[in-house]
């Protein structure tokens, strides 16, 4: 009788939801009839199997409420879709069937849907997002495109972060966040920094184990993400992710989904699987790349690659994109253009076009002629769109006027003007051939070079200093008698210039500059200068420009 031996112990199976082995590919489906199953495509054909064993490890599918109750949308079997074209009009006719959206929006929710069966091909991915208030068709939203998108995982926005950390490590899919408004919609809230890790490849979630703090958890949250929300993340970096429509009341759609609308959205999600299998080997960034698409926006640049990985080897559905595209771009501008910062591009635009060298904040509030928009809050979109004011002398004054650099005004000229005949002979500068920086006469190549010390002041100046009477101020630069000549001028000219290159000035490293029996003359400048409005005092002893 054998005693003291232990029967070996029996490794349970892997739960997986995909995997390779080779080329072919395996993907788990679910239906109530079958159960949990692993469709297996060798790149002829499917065949179907509830467990898998290689390499001495038995792989068996998903199995439990994430599953059974729908939380994870899965198909049931893989199904023939006929061509891509054929597909993509279904899916776009289904959504048109049952969701009120924007026409171009259908065609980005459909080339997205696409995308999404194929997302770990690529190394970054934007989101989709709903934004409206209540009952303008936000859940349907989620209902239409969302549940078509790659095992598609549905999440409250009222969620705890744990759960979502672990559905996305465990399923790799698309997830839905419902009513996705944060109360602390910033860097630190856990869901904002999923969205914020999740759109590139790599950047997986670090957290603490919660019952073991020495053990590190780590998730991949990369993936599609399908959201609405009521209004925008407070988060900018969140915001830039998100291609967004903007929901409104539309009692054209039924109000009820019907067994139909199931049925169908069943039968498209079969043929995705099916789309999955047949291109996820043909998917090509490096051949993305190669299609220019200089012209079009960086979001939308970024969002479009993913796509045309997929489509490049097809003639008709890449013409197709590629015309949708430049479409879509263009409406995006034109609807930009008639926001106060379109408005002030495109005025800064046919001013250039003119040949305007001379551009204030007074001549942009003048040629838009909107009361609300005067030249004070003009000078503050300047700022906000990184455009600079530079003092220049003009008719013996000291005026800001905007610093004509190309490059920066040829990005916000291809953002905000719509109109391709302005834009292109803007951004060629219009009649303008030498583009003033200082008020010295600088140009742009010596612009950091400050003018040489000025050595003239004004007659009245030096009576003041008990100096002998010069002749008539010239512009000459030199000694009459035994006494140094100075203009306010050029003292003003020299202090404007020193305060376009640094944000202020010490007076008194400034007054060193001159000889001291100038320096009352010139702190009586400077106090003129503070009493129009020109600089002002940041701090006791400096000066910054308004």
């Amino acid at each position: 009788m054998e005693t003291g031996r232990k029967k070996p112990k029996v490794k349970p199976p892997t739960q997986i939801s995909f995997m390779m082995d080779n080329n072919s590919i395996i993907e788990q489906t679910y239906s109530k009839k079958d159960g949990v199953r692993f469709v297996i495509w060798d790149g002829e054909k499917v065949n179907y199997d509830t467990k898998l064993k290689i390499k001495d490890i038995t792989y068996v599918p998903i199995f439990g409420d994430d599953v059974t109750k729908g939380l994870v949308a899965l198909p049931d079997c893989a199904e023939e879709y006929g061509d891509e074209e054929k597909l993509v009009g279904e899916i776009k006719d289904f959504l048109k069937e049952w969701l009120g959206i924007s026409e171009s929006y259908y065609t980005i929710a459909t080339y997205y849907i696409l995308t999404t069966w194929v997302y770990d091909k690529f190394d970054t991915i934007n989101y989709l997002r709903a934004l409206g208030d209540s009952g303008v068709g936000k859940s349907r939203f989620l209902d239409t495109i969302g549940a078509l998108c790659y095992k598609f995982t549905l999440v409250s926005g009222a969620v705890t972060p744990a759960p979502v950390f672990r559905l996305l490590e465990k399923w790799k899919g698309t997830l839905g966040i419902e009513e996705g408004d944060l109360k602390e919609s910033d860097a630190t809230n856990e869901i904002i920094k999923i969205l914020n890790c999740g759109f590139e490849k790599g950047k997986p979630v670090v957290r603490c184990d919660k019952n073991d703090p020495s053990k590190i958890d780590t998730f991949e949250v990369f993936g599609p993400k399908v959201i609405v929300t009521r209004k925008e993340f407070y988060d900018q970096a969140t915001e830039a992710r998100c291609l967004t429509e903007i929901m409104a009341q539309d009692g054209s759609k039924p109000d009820t989904k019907t067994e139909g609308f199931y049925n169908k959205r069943n039968e498209l999600r079969n043929k995705l699987l099916m789309f999955r299998f047949k291109n996820y080997h043909t998917v090509n960034v490096e051949k993305a790349l190669e299609i220019d698409l200089r012209n079009l926006e960086p979001r939308l640049r970024q969002a479009s690659r993913g796509f045309l990985a997929l489509v490049w080897d097809k003639p008709k559905l890449l013409e197709e994109f590629k015309v949708f595209l430049k479409e879509y771009n263009d409406n995006l501008i034109e609807a930009r253009s008639g926001s106060w910062e379109g408005s002030v591009v495109n005025a800064i635009a046919e001013l250039v076009v003119e040949g305007d060298e001379n551009i204030t904040c007074k001549a942009i509030a003048d040629r838009i002629d909107i009361e609300k928009l005067n030249f004070r809050k003009v000078g503050g979109i300047l700022r906000r769109l990184k455009l600079e004011l530079k003092p220049k002398l003009i008719d013996s004054k000291t005026k800001k006027v905007v610093f004509l650099d190309e490059k920066p005004l040829s990005v916000l000229f291809d953002r905000y003007i719509p109109d391709d005949t302005l834009r292109e002979k803007a951004k060629n500068l219009g009649n303008i051939s030498v583009i003033t920086t200082l008020s010295s006469g600088n140009t742009r190549n010596n612009q950091k070079t400050l003018p040489k010390l000025p050595t003239i002041l004004d007659s009245t100046k030096i009576k003041k200093e008990g100096l002998n009477d010069p002749p008539s101020p010239s512009p000459e630069v030199g000694n009459v008698g035994n006494s140094v000549i100075i203009s306010p001028k050029d003292v003003k000219d020299t202090l404007f210039s020193q305060l376009a290159m640094q944000p202020e000035i010490e007076v008194q490293q400034f007054l060193s500059i001159y000889p001291e029996k100038f320096h009352a003359a010139i702190d009586i400048m400077l106090d003129n200068l503070k009493r129009d409005g020109e600089i002002y005092e940041s701090k006791p002893g400096f000066v910054k420009m308004l």
